[in-house]
């Protein structure tokens, strides 16, 4: 009865939200007993351990204040149009330094979403050519 009520209150972000919650944590609880995780031996040396405070404090926290700043700073429609091009850096990079291997289905994935940031970035371009100069 609350699970109700509370999906006619929510809006549909939340609901999204929470089956991806609810997907992933049951899946991950799903897979750990699956696959006995709590078999597996794990030693944590010192190195291990910095890297993952590294990946965390500066892949994660670092990451993200920035791109909040961002955000802040030249507003959401941009900020977004500039992290949507992440992936394609990202796949540039791997293929440029390590060397990885992609499919042509890969490539076309990268041109695909190229043209979408083009095509959202249009209506931005054209009222600012549009705008009087100061």
């Amino acid at each position: 009865m609350a699970l109700a009520a509370w999906r006619r209150e929510a809006h549909p972000w939340r609901l999204t939200a929470l089956f991806f919650l609810l997907a992933g944590g049951l899946g991950g609880l799903v897979l750990a007993l699956a696959l006995r995780i709590w078999r597996v031996r794990v030693t944590l040396d010192a190195a291990a351990a910095l890297g993952v405070v590294a990946v965390v404090l500066i892949g994660t926290v670092l990451g993200f204040s920035i791109y909040l700043q961002s955000v802040a700073d030249i507003g959401g429609v941009r900020a977004g149009l500039l992290a949507s091009t992440e992936t394609i850096a990202a796949l540039l990079f791997s293929a440029l330094w390590l060397h990885t291997e992609f499919a042509p289905a890969d490539w076309a994935g990268v041109f695909c979403m190229a043209v979408m940031v083009v095509l959202l970035a249009l209506p931005e371009l054209r009222s600012a050519r549009s705008a009087p100069e100061p």
